[in-house]
């Protein structure tokens, strides 16, 4: 019972998994590229030399959104690393609080980190969504840090948790659409 009950919980950590997993976004997807050719011609009495050609091909993931997309797109990779992580702890570190409770502690310093740089990075459209998320991340890293218990814990984050289910099925529709991969596994 309590392996279901912590598989469960961290199921609902970083509070995406629950709203998310069945956002598919709207498919309208963004890209412009910009092709430049500069080409140096000189030409003498009979003679044309070409000396350079140069092609420069670039892509803008998104279509300009008014974010850096590489960097908000690193971001939220991190961001499903350490959901990822956070979802498989039980498997790695167990369910024995003393053990389990500074790992959950360290990987929630992880995501948290993502999120904040996803936040800096992130284009208008999720930037309140990502500040929101990020909050919640750290209202959850204070629970972590005054439950006694697996039980405890697994009680104040959940409630936690539903508070930004909107927030978190937005950022992971973005993230799949602009990103091409969704911040929640499976999602």
């Amino acid at each position: 019972m309590l392996r279901r009950s912590a598989t469960l919980l961290f199921a609902l950590l970083f509070v995406v998994t629950v709203s998310a997993c069945g956002t598919t976004g709207d498919g309208d997807e963004e890209s412009d590229t910009t092709t430049t050719t500069e080409e140096e011609t000189t030409t003498t009495e009979d003679e044309t030399t070409t000396t350079e050609e140069e092609t420069t091909t670039t892509e803008d993931v998104g279509g300009g959104n008014g974010g850096d997309d590489e960097a908000v797109c690193n971001a939220l990779r991190d961001v499903a690393d350490a959901i990822r992580d956070v979802t498989a702890a039980p498997g790695r570190f167990g369910s024995d609080w003393g053990v389990l409770q500074p790992e959950l502690l360290d990987l929630f310093d992880q995501g948290l980190q993502a999120y904040r740089e996803a936040a800096d990075a992130a284009p208008d459209e999720i930037k309140e969504d990502l500040e929101t998320i990020r909050d919640n991340v750290e209202e959850n890293i204070v629970i972590l840090e005054d439950s006694t218990s697996l039980s405890d814990f697994e009680t104040d984050v959940s409630a936690n948790a539903s508070e930004i289910t909107d927030e978190a099925t937005r950022v992971n529709a973005f993230s799949k659409d602009t990103c091409g991969f969704p911040t929640v596994p499976g999602g």
